[in-house]
């Protein structure tokens, strides 16, 4: 007997199924029921839930049956096979499409599946050729040309090693359903299969010849979402062996389940009235996170008022397993939800697998920097930070790594036998991966770099840490995935001579398509899935999340052979199937066949776009919307956060308690909501269960304000550094965590800017006190160029010239310097000054520092700092304290002497594009004549300095230019200013204030806490320097009055 029992969904095919297994066992029957891996847990629960225990049912997928002593190839063993007869190939230019492996499409999984593709639909390599001679002269020609030489290369390969791989495996099953004493006479069942394959059809054939009874349980009606290929096929293929008996056995579901079953993708059912329903909901999230709390959230409460649901009655489907794989695994251990993830992981995306690549990949680039730090970085390469940084600040250059680890000062920040350990640790992971060899001796060099870096035992570590009984399931199976692949890599490529960069290709082909499934360890937890890829039976509760556009998943018609191409192909005796628009209509009724088993509850929900705009919603809402109304008639609205009733099961545990305070407390100080009720039931909670994380939590979102023993901190023998004051005006914490903490960035060249800087400033300070007895530019420039090159054999410059691009760059950089050295030879034979000292130290009982030059004459004193970046010499930043270091360092030096100017000087070729004042001095001076003659012997009246920015006589128009007395004034700002900040540091107050624009490159950006909205930026919008004097005159007066008043 031949049957057909079609049913509605899945948990009634498997109802039929066991009740017709059970009927058949009671006359002394035989079962073998086959179907799709994934359905085969589900199909041996639904016999076990009809029978309670068999022995004379089993449960099969086509691959498991079959038996034979043919070797069989694995899909990974197929990929690496295609790829490396691909490359031969490509070698041989005899490719006209796939001519690199680079593009996408081209890839050997990709290629492997197109003809793996043909294998299943008979397509025969004559058949191939046939059809070439009919195409005419196009792409597809080119394309099909391409693929008759991979197919006929991967068929030899297969005879000559006497291989069958999966596809070509399966066309041994009809002779093995023939040749099995087990099958004649049993009833032979094919079910829930959603289509079948032309080698799938020759199966049905030979269980018709061979076995008692033949049944097919498919998922099949009359609606629209089903696309009844698979009973299509099963019954054509049946007709010449008698009567196939058709019996229609699907019930009805119960309420909403059915009216969605029965009226997705019909718009004809979209005119009638609306059916109210308080089952379904519809949420829309901020994203992905947001979806996966409110799901937990509702599971919490499920739970709670509903005594009898249990953790497996709940299902999830999502759009896409991978992207809500990390969200929804953080809110259910938050919320304490045992789950089960239905997803596979590809080998190749274990670190382990990652790691082995590098080795090859650092090989195949010569050690390039990318390459080096990529292999290093890996966690079963060991610890390298401190050698990563030291391979980007002295060896970031093809084969650097290679060489010896440097001595001497450039490295005494180092610890030199970390860095040689790590060295020889590089050398060691690539020793053995010749530029060109056998792949033998590649598979030796793979198994040597495990066994050196014990990559079994750090398995195991993994495996122990890990609490998580899915994860830990998949690390324990990494091993032996691995192992197969090399197996069938060394098989494949044993005696054959390829490069280094070849069997990489063909490893990584393997590892790719080497996936790990995970299989449930929990009986009573939530099944997490894909809405298309996974198949559940009836649940209470579903919810569908990301139920955007890509809900039906609708593959555009990209791939290596399209539709169009397809019935191209077929017009010329090629038949390839599955099209593009098959396998959407297939992903069509499995989402929609998954979104009809709940029986209690349906939750639709959605995330926003990037940008916060509702994203395409799934086409499913417009049959929701025209099916259902809420309670009251109304058109469904999606809900944007919980029910206020349902506040205290999003804050059911713990973590999720602590957010929600926190959430609560932000949104009164920004004045949003009055949430003061909400805040202090979840304190009050949270207290009485002792939870005491959520005072540290409290404490970081208010930013820790001060420290104790800033004076320790900042200070040294009770002084502290104009810079630190400076850096600590500009923002509290951002000082803090560099000078303070000593944060840095990673050093990722030998000669950072600051380096540069420091060559000029060295430049300078060996050279300007001599410049000034020179006679000539020609003497001064020819001079700067000597002690610049001394300067550059030192380690730190010399260590550049490894490289081309370094070498050019300490040219430029001694060009640069002698530039400027010129430029300070002009000035200073413009000037009466000379150099009183360079890199001059100052101490005072209030700070200490380090002065670039002092100039003197008999009477007047300037203060000059060397700039090779941008120079910021306005009042504000002087008046907000963000710059008075040279300000102090004249109040040190002065004497009895009279302030002339303060200054920076632009020590950089590069500072400005035009010509005319490139090296004019910045800054803020006294403008009496005479001081002003000191500084350019050469000005008259009329005319502007060369050398600074002021005239000899008009100068009313410069605020920075100022008469002696305001000039003094202005100076002493900077004491009163420097004491108001040290006394802050010393009580050490850090908290995030910065000034406005600190925060644009701010390094330390994501771990202050600034919050915008509750505490703006500091800003001053213009102030002049006159009024910067009176403040400090009149705050000299209030103290000498004080003092007055108190004798």
């Amino acid at each position: 007997m031949t049957a057909v029992l079609n049913a509605y969904t899945l948990s009634e095919c498997m109802e039929i199924m066991a009740e017709y297994a059970a009927a058949y066992e009671a006359t002394g029957g035989r079962n073998l029921i086959f179907c799709e891996d994934r359905l085969t847990l589900i199909a041996e629960r639904a016999l076990t839930r009809r029978m309670g225990g068999t022995f004379f049912s089993s449960v099969t997928t086509f691959a498991r049956f079959l038996k034979t002593d043919e070797k069989i190839l694995t899909k990974q063993g197929s990929v690496m096979a295609v790829g490396g007869i691909m490359a031969e190939l490509q070698r041989k230019k005899a490719l006209k499409c796939f001519t690199s492996a680079a593009g996408i499409k081209n890839n050997a999984k990709c290629i492997y599946e197109t003809v793996a593709q043909l294998a299943a639909s008979e397509v025969t390599g004559e058949t191939l050729q046939e059809s070439l001679a009919l195409l005419p002269d196009d792409l597809l020609k080119d394309k099909l040309s391409d693929l008759a030489l991979i197919y006929d290369g991967y068929t030899a390969f297969l005879r000559e090693n006497g291989y069958v791989d999966e596809s070509r495996y399966l066309a041994l099953l009809p002779d093995c359903i023939r040749r099995d004493p087990s099958l004649r006479g049993a009833n032979v069942f094919f079910l829930c299969f959603n289509s079948f394959t032309a080698q799938a059809a020759q199966a049905i054939r030979a269980a018709a010849e061979t076995a008692g009874n033949v049944v097919g349980v498919f998922c099949s009606g009359k609606e629209e979402i089903y696309t009844n290929r698979a009973f299509t096929v099963f019954c054509k293929n049946l007709e010449e062996y008698g009567k196939v008996q058709v019996r229609s056995l699907g019930t009805p579901l119960e309420g909403e389940a059915e009216i969605l079953r029965s009226g997705l993708f019909d718009p004809e059912k979209l005119t009638g009235e609306r059916t109210r329903t308080e089952k379904i909901r519809v949420f829309e999230a901020e994203d992905k996170s947001g979806e996966a709390e409110y799901i937990a959230a509702n599971i919490r409460k499920l739970l709670e008022e509903e005594k009898e649901m249990r953790y497996r009655d709940i299902a999830i489907l999502v759009s896409d397993a991978a992207s809500y794989s990390l969200p929804f695994k953080k809110a259910f251990d938050e919320y304490g939800i045992p789950y089960f993830f239905d997803e596979k992981k590809s080998l190749r995306r274990h670190p382990l697998s990652r790691f082995l690549l590098d080795c090859f990949a650092a090989v195949r680039e010569g050690y390039s920097p990318a390459s080096v730090q990529a292999l290093a970085a890996n966690i079963f390469f060991g610890e390298s930070d401190a050698y990563r940084n030291y391979l980007l600040k002295f060896a970031n250059y093809r084969g650097g790594a290679k060489k010896e680890i440097k001595s001497g000062e450039l490295v005494e920040a180092y610890d030199r036998e970390q860095l040689e350990a790590c060295r020889e640790r590089l050398l060691k992971a690539t020793k053995g991966i010749s530029r060109k060899g056998r792949g033998r001796e590649y598979c030796r060099a793979v198994r040597k770099i495990l066994s050196d870096f014990e990559a079994e035992k750090k398995l195991k570590e993994l495996e122990e840490r890990v609490g998580d009984v899915a994860f830990k399931s998949y690390l324990s199976q990494i091993s032996g995935a691995l192992e197969k692949v090399l197996q069938e890599a060394e098989l494949l490529t044993g005696n054959r001579e390829m490069t280094a960069a070849e069997f990489e290709a063909v490893l990584a082909d393997g590892l790719d398509a080497t996936d790990i499934s995970l299989i449930p360890l929990k009986m009573d937890a939530v099944f997490v899935g894909d809405i298309t890829d996974s198949r559940i039976e009836k649940v209470r509760v579903l919810f569908a999340a990301g139920m955007t556009d890509e809900v039906p998943r609708n593959a555009d018609d990209t791939a290596l052979v399209s539709d169009k191409e397809i019935e191209r192909l077929a017009a010329v005796k090629t038949m390839l199937e599955p099209t593009i628009a098959e396998v959407n209509l297939r992903s069509r009724e499995s989402a929609a066949l998954n979104l009809c088993t709940f029986t209690d509850k349906l939750y639709l929900s959605y995330p926003l776009a990037a940008d916060g705009s509702e994203p395409a919603l799934s086409e499913i809402f417009r049959y929701v919307d025209g099916l259902f109304s809420d309670g009251k008639g109304l058109r469904l609205q999606a809900e944007k956060k919980l029910p206020d009733a349902d506040f205290k099961y999003k804050c059911s545990a713990p973590s999720p308690a602590i957010r929600e305070l926190l959430i609560k407390k932000n949104e009164y100080e920004r004045c949003k909501e009055d949430t003061r009720r909400e805040y202090s039931s979840l304190y009050a909670a949270l207290e009485t269960l002792s939870v005491r994380e959520k005072d540290d939590y409290l404490e970081k979102c208010e930013g820790q304000v001060r420290i104790h023993r800033g004076e320790q901190l900042f200070f040294k023998d009770g002084q502290i550094s104009p810079t630190l004051l400076e850096s600590y005006f500009c923002c509290p914490f951002c000082n803090f965590s560099a000078q303070g903490l000593r944060l840095k960035e990673r050093e990722e060249t030998v000669v950072m800017a600051t380096d540069s800087g420091n060559f000029v400033h060295e430049l300078l300070e060996r050279t300007t006190e001599k410049l000034g007895e020179l006679a000539s530019e020609e003497e001064a420039r020819a001079y700067a160029l000597e002690v610049g090159g001394e300067i550059l054999k030192k380690p730190l410059y010399a260590a550049q010239a490894e490289t081309a691009a370094g070498s050019y760059s300490s040219r430029s950089l001694l060009s640069e310097g002698a530039e400027v050295a010129v430029a300070v030879f002009r000035q200073l034979k413009g000037s009466t000054y000379r150099v009183e000292e360079t890199e001059k130290a100052v101490r005072t009982p209030a700070f200490r520092g380090k002065i670039d030059r002092v100039d003197s004459t008999d009477k007047y004193v300037r203060v000059i700092d060397y700039k090779t970046g941008s120079i910021d010499d306005s009042p504000v930043s002087y008046y907000t304290g963000r710059k008075l270091q040279l300000q102090l360092y004249m109040s040190a030096v002065k004497g009895d002497r009279t302030p002339a100017g303060v200054f920076y000087f632009p020590a950089s070729v590069s500072y400005s594009k035009t010509a005319e004042g490139k090296f004019r001095m910045k800054g803020f001076l006294n403008g009496e004549q005479e001081a002003l003659l000191a500084g350019d012997k050469n000005l008259e009246a009329g005319g502007k300095s060369e050398f600074f920015d002021a005239q000899l006589t008009e100068n009313s128009r410069l605020e920075k230019v100022m008469d002696e007395e305001t000039f003094r004034d202005f100076l002493d700002y900077a004491i009163y200013e420097a004491r108001q900040g040290a006394q802050e540091l010393k009580n050490g107050f850090i908290a995030p204030t910065p000034y406005k624009g600190q925060c644009t490159y701010c390094r330390y950006g994501g771990m202050c806490g600034f919050n915008y909205d509750l505490s703006p930026e500091r800003v001053e919008d213009s102030i002049r320097p006159k009024t910067i004097a009176e403040i400090a005159r009149r705050h000299r007066e209030g103290k000498e009055g004080e003092e007055d008043a108190d004798e």
